[in-house]
């Protein structure tokens, strides 16, 4: 719950940056204390799974989700179809319009309403209703329970349930508590680690620092972009833009850096930062539009999201579901035939060395070409994708202190592969038996382990 709320108190801010990038502590504060003598609540973001709880929300608001148990209440006559409304309602000055030909207030889009709440059950759901109203007056079943195919549900008296919660009205009735589970519980975590699935860079991250995954990828704890961030982002939406406009023939350099100017609009950044990015980003595309122009294949898709594509865990007796890999892939390009690809990863910063990249160095990590292996891995077992991986390449896109620009290409091997699927499967059995609970990692002044080192 705190994470939730933490979120959607950083959701407030990067409102108010956007608004007035030179806002300061100060300002937010002001903000804050607009909306409380307003009355304008900010809204809380979802906590996601909470062990032993209950979620109640509305119909509209349990759309997309799935529960194994679903309670549906005050299922009666009137509430739940043949609503009783004024006949009339006034638009405008002299204007009015008869509720029934509005369609929102149909009895079929009720009837939808009611099907997306019932089917949000994956085992059984549970409909009932008083038969009695507040008020004292006799209520009757909604026409919707009547018209569930017979075979389909058991009706019943409620006495039992009654009876049953006779007993317990002091737990029916006693103050809310709120619940003292935390972030560290493993109920909480395994539930997690399915929902967000794993990455290249969520790996990348595990093997720099356990609690790095941690912190930013399983628990996604909120962070502000720096400028570099910013800087790298706009340089690959511009990048994607320009190759998908290429595709219908020949893109003009200018185009390239509109699309980056696009791109770091509104971006909380300071006049001077701003300035600085702008001529940065400007001066790397422009030289990198004249030393490739001509020789880049137009036969690609850019941005290629792939959502989930699942991987069996390497022992079934520790969860029956699969991991679930995620990944963004910047450019893939169709090789001569368009059945096999070469996979094409943008990266800003000085560029390394081959030695450097491929971990040789003292302080490599090689989390580039792990990264290429994680793709051809993601392809490998998307079922919609039909060609062959067989190269990948990192694309340096700024010049080097010569004016030169470094691709390196890497051929993955099955090797690598399995190799990385084990990486993976130590990564998933680590987490889901909280075995890393007392690693940290070699650095000593590393963010994570002190943020770590702080719960105790």
């Amino acid at each position: 719950l705190a994470l939730a709320r933490l979120n959607s108190v950083f959701r407030e801010v990067k409102k108010l940056v956007v608004v007035h990038p030179e806002a300061k502590l100060v300002d937010f504060v002001k903000y804050l204390n607009t909306l409380e003598e307003h009355r304008v609540a900010v809204k809380e973001g979802n906590a996601g799974y909470i062990p032993n709880a209950v979620r109640l929300m509305t119909a509209h608001g349990a759309k997309g989700l799935e529960f194994d148990y679903v309670f549906l209440v005050n299922v009666y006559d009137g509430h739940w179809g043949n609503r009783r409304i004024p006949q009339l309602i006034k638009i405008l000055a002299k204007t009015s319009a008869k509720l029934e030909d509005i369609p929102e207030l149909k009895t079929d889009d009720e009837r939808r309403l009611f099907y997306v709440a019932v089917t949000r059950a994956r085992k059984l759901a549970f409909i009932s209703y008083a038969l009695q109203g507040s008020d004292g007056r006799e209520q009757s079943p909604s026409q919707f329970i009547l018209e569930i195919k017979p075979e389909l549900k058991q009706v019943g008296p409620a006495e039992q349930f009654e009876k049953m919660f006779a007993g317990k009205r002091e737990v029916l009735y006693q103050p809310r508590i709120i619940p003292g589970w935390s972030v560290f519980e493993k109920d909480f975590l395994r539930e997690l680690f399915f929902k967000r699935g794993l990455s290249a860079t969520g790996l990348n991250n595990w093997l720099s620092c356990p609690w790095k995954y941690f912190y930013l990828n399983l628990l996604r704890v909120p962070r502000v972009k720096n400028k570099y961030q910013i800087y790298g982002t706009a340089i690959h939406a511009a990048l994607k833009e320009f190759f998908d406009a290429s595709k219908n023939g020949p893109v003009e350099k200018g185009f390239l850096e509109e699309y980056f100017v696009a791109a770091l609009e509104g971006e909380p950044l300071l006049p001077k930062d701003y300035a600085a990015v702008l001529a940065k980003g400007k001066f790397a595309l422009s030289k990198y539009f004249a030393n490739y122009e001509g020789s880049w294949r137009t036969n690609t898709q850019n941005e290629f999201r792939i959502n989930s594509v699942y991987l069996p865990l390497r022992s079934q007796a520790l969860d029956e579901r699969p991991i679930k890999l995620t990944g963004v892939l910047d450019k893939i390009e169709y090789l001569d035939g368009g059945e096999t690809v070469n996979v094409v990863d943008y990266k800003t910063g000085k560029a390394k060395t081959r030695n450097e990249l491929e971990g040789k160095t003292k302080n490599a990590t090689g989390d580039y070409p792990r990264q290429l292996a994680f793709y051809k891995l993601l392809l490998d077992n998307y079922p919609t994708f039909t060609a062959e991986m067989i190269s990948g390449e990192i694309d340096f896109v700024e010049p080097d202190s010569n004016g030169k620009f470094q691709r390196e290409k890497f051929i993955i091997t099955a090797t690598e592969t399995t190799a990385l699927q084990e990486q993976i499967f130590d990564l998933a059995e680590q987490v889901l038996e909280f075995k890393f609970w007392d690693k940290r990692c070699d650095d000593k002044d590393c963010e994570f382990c002190a943020l770590r080192n702080k719960v105790g």
